[in-house]
């Protein structure tokens, strides 16, 4: 939903400036301290959740929690792709957990894609201002 609401033009966003507010605290309060996300605060990080969150986040640009949060990614994506092990994520039809074996590679090359388009807008901004 962050994600979503973040790129909208200001002008729209006037009404969903306090549910992205709230989204944004809420994803920094429950950052583990190992730097990874989980399904909630003190639940086991996992690629998938961690990645979630880093994309959402990088288009606020909250540096220390995409740090963090890319350094646990660096620490837990295992370098052969066979060993990747996905987590269940979500709900389907509210009552079965579900995962994808490919979740964990899609959400972390996701969420890298989205920090480096933040790095690059913000340069372009501090670029911009200089002149």
């Amino acid at each position: 939903m962050l994600y979503s609401i973040s790129n909208l033009n200001p002008d729209v966003l006037k009404g969903l400036r306090k549910v992205k507010n709230k989204a944004q605290t809420f994803l920094q309060s429950v950052q583990n301290e190992d730097g990874g996300w989980g399904g909630n605060a003190n639940l086991i990080s996992t690629i998938e959740e961690t990645s979630l969150a880093i994309r959402a986040l990088a288009c606020m640009y909250n540096q220390e929690e995409i740090s963090n949060g890319l350094k646990w990614l660096q620490a837990h994506l295992p370098n052969d792709l066979n060993d990747i092990k996905a987590t269940p994520i979500g709900l389907y039809f509210a009552s079965l957990w579900y995962f994808e074996d490919m979740y964990p590679l899609v959400f972390a090359s996701s969420a890298m894609n989205e920090v480096e388009k933040s790095i690059a807008n913000c340069e372009l901004i501090i670029t911009s201002e200089a002149f």
